[in-house]
């Protein structure tokens, strides 16, 4: 049993140095100066859509919010 699983950590072990030493995303120092050169990309907004439960997690009042999570800051006045 622990023959095989020394024989699979190492067979994973010579994978994983065959994937790491691949070329990387680039071929050529041209193809990288041409994307510098083109600027920063900006990234498009992702529209965010309704949820009916997050809507709901965020009406929760703030009194409960610190019970549930079994913490919060008080000042010495607060005390129940």
């Amino acid at each position: 049993m622990t023959l095989a699983l020394l024989i699979a950590g190492a067979v994973l072990a010579f994978l994983l140095g065959i994937w790491l030493g691949l070329p990387g995303r680039y071929r050529s120092a041209e193809e990288i100066e041409e994307l510098m050169a083109q600027g920063p990309r900006r990234r498009q907004r992702v529209r965010r859509r309704f949820v009916a439960v997050a809507w709901l997690q965020r009406q929760i009042s703030g009194r409960s919010m610190h019970r549930d999570r079994g913490f919060g800051l008080r000042a010495p006045d607060d005390r129940d």
